[in-house]
């Protein structure tokens, strides 16, 4: 049996694709607390609506941070392996 390329199996979509990442345990825990407070936090909010929809803000501009954040660290990350793949290639030395 073959083995694909890795470079190909990304460029197919079957690596690397954030819907295939499964959250540790740990994260699925922290989401329900996190979910859980957003939630309490939501139900008091709801009588005053421009805290509200502050609160929103802050949710959306925080999603983005953490968005940008993964991103910044899958490259770096990505360029670390790609570099550490080089090394080997070129290595000589054991």
């Amino acid at each position: 049996m073959k083995k694909q390329s890795a470079i190909r199996q990304m460029f197919n979509g079957e690596w690397g694709r954030e819907d295939l990442s499964k959250g540790t345990d740990e994260y699925w825990k922290l989401h329900e607390e996190v979910t859980k407070y957003d939630g309490e936090i939501r139900k008091k909010l709801n009588d005053s609506p421009k805290l509200l929809v502050l609160y929103e803000k802050v949710g959306d501009a925080t999603d983005a941070m953490c968005a940008e954040e993964n991103a910044a660290h899958y490259v770096e990350g990505f360029k670390f392996g790609l570099s550490i793949g080089l090394e080997i290639g070129e290595s000589t030395e054991t």
